[in-house]
């Protein structure tokens, strides 16, 4: 009975102490905005009932992509609607459009994104939207390039994976080794003499996704130390194997058919050292999106890739439009102060080392989203800092002659995000309750809005 009071006692203690350290003002250390604790978070409502809140927690499904949801949002102006392009030569987005509109008359054609980001686009939120409704309109499958491993494997929206005996590290760990880093931003080395990924359509074919179940080719980017066999085993029935040799290039292997299930195996020698970087997953025609997202950071680890390998990819699978999708992890008041002068010289340098690798290629960044967090007396609100990062990188885009998107003006700006989480009218959430990060659903919104805003 004691030992009873004691433990109660004790989790009194921490549950008071959270919910005191919840009223606490905003706190910022060395320059990052802590994030607040709010215990009650998942409780709290304000203008969404709680029989509203009930019915969304049930809902995980992404939204139905061909369902146009955008009005949901206000815009502010039509500044936000339209991308702005500062380019100075022929590589525009005009360009970029032109060919997507090409492949109305030309069903043999590619066009190929290539959208970083950070976690606001993890686990292809917003992009397999994006996808979804360009495939749609210009034909194409697949769910573009996916990490040979990920943290989001069980997450991910749009295909079933599961990898099994390999360690992953991203570009900004300290035991990565750049020397042996690709354009993904991560790499997967084997923990095990046998390691292996399986990628599955199933249950990922519906109507929200028309076209992921539509894979034609499977390709997987890797580069080896040592003699090692690859083998790609297609609907469990056929099985090739590949036997290439060491070389510090990186290699390919291919597979092609009906795929609706293909499992890449990787036999190694123990004593030696093999990276595994993405396997590709298409139609081989018509258009195509790769989302390349990583936690933590604010893009400029770009800069970090290695060149020998960022030129072999340029080659093996070349982008027509580059996208540039950070900042979340930049916003902060201490930043702010000088106008994000490091976060200006840190973007020159990544657009700087795209264009040096795709010359053709136009590249566009899309401006932060908002970010709200929670003031002095409790009320949710728009980061300050927010609006002045918009701006720096409108700015940045325009000293470097590439174009730029206000995706915070185009969802609504000032506590757009705060709508977003509260709006339960179709009872489905649009963003989290971090209020920086969107649901697949906010996502569809999203991408529905950059769709526009690109072929205006």
């Amino acid at each position: 009975m004691r030992l009873y009071w004691r433990t109660f006692t004790i989790t009194l203690i921490v549950v008071v102490a959270l919910i005191l350290i919840g009223q606490l003002p905003d706190i910022s250390i060395l320059g990052h905005q802590m994030r607040p604790v709010d215990l009650l978070a998942d409780v709290r409502t304000t203008t969404a009932t709680i029989a509203e809140a009930e019915a969304n927690s049930s809902t995980t499904t992404p939204a139905d992509s061909s369902q146009d949801t955008t009005a949901m949002i206000p815009l502010a102006n039509d500044r936000g609607l339209s991308v702005i392009d500062f380019a100075t030569d022929s590589i525009t987005i005009s360009a970029f459009v032109r060919k997507l509109h090409a492949l109305s008359s030309n069903p043999k054609g590619n066009v190929r994104i290539a959208y970083y980001g950070d976690s606001f686009i993890e686990g292809d939120i917003l992009t397999a939207d994006l996808r979804d409704l360009l495939q749609e309109q210009y034909g194409g499958g697949g769910v573009g390039l996916l990490d040979v491993s990920s943290v989001v494997e069980a997450s991910r929206g749009t295909i079933s994976q599961h990898s099994t005996a390999f360690r992953t590290l991203p570009i900004n760990h300290p035991n990565y080794e750049a020397q042996h880093g690709s354009t993904n931003l991560h790499y997967s080395i084997p923990t095990a003499a046998t390691a292996s990924v399986l990628f599955e359509t199933k249950g990922f074919n519906k109507t929200f996704r028309r076209h992921n179940a539509d894979i034609h080719r499977s390709t997987i980017y890797y580069s080896t130390d040592v003699p090692i066999t690859l083998t790609a085993t297609v609907n469990d029935s056929a099985t090739q194997t590949f036997t290439p040799q060491p070389s510090p290039d990186i290699q390919t292997a291919t597979v092609e058919g009906d795929i609706s299930k293909v499992l890449w195996t990787a036999k190694t020698d123990a004593s030696g050292r093999s990276w595994f970087y993405s396997v590709a997953l298409d139609k081989g025609t018509g258009v195509q999106v790769d989302n390349i997202s990583i936690r933590g950071v604010d893009g400029s680890c770009i800069r970090d890739i290695n060149d020998h390998h960022m030129a072999q990819m340029a080659h093996l699978r070349p982008y027509d439009l580059i996208i540039f999708g950070f900042g979340l992890n930049f916003a902060s008041d201490q930043y702010a102060k000088d106008g994000y002068s490091q976060y200006r010289a840190k973007a020159k340098g990544v657009i700087e080392k795209l264009r040096r690798h795709y010359p053709q290629t136009p590249i566009l960044i899309v401006s932060v989203s908002d970010r709200c967090q929670k003031g002095a007396g409790g009320q949710i609100s728009t980061m300050p800092c927010i609006p002045t990062l918009v701006e720096a990188q409108y700015e940045i885009a325009r000293d470097n002659h590439v174009a730029f998107w206000n995706l915070y003006q185009a969802m609504g700006g000032a506590n757009s995000m705060q709508r977003l989480v509260e709006d339960m009218a179709d009872g489905k959430r649009k963003a989290n309750k971090d209020y920086t990060h969107i649901t697949y659903d906010g996502g569809q919104i999203l991408a529905r809005l950059l769709l526009k805003a690109l072929d205006k």
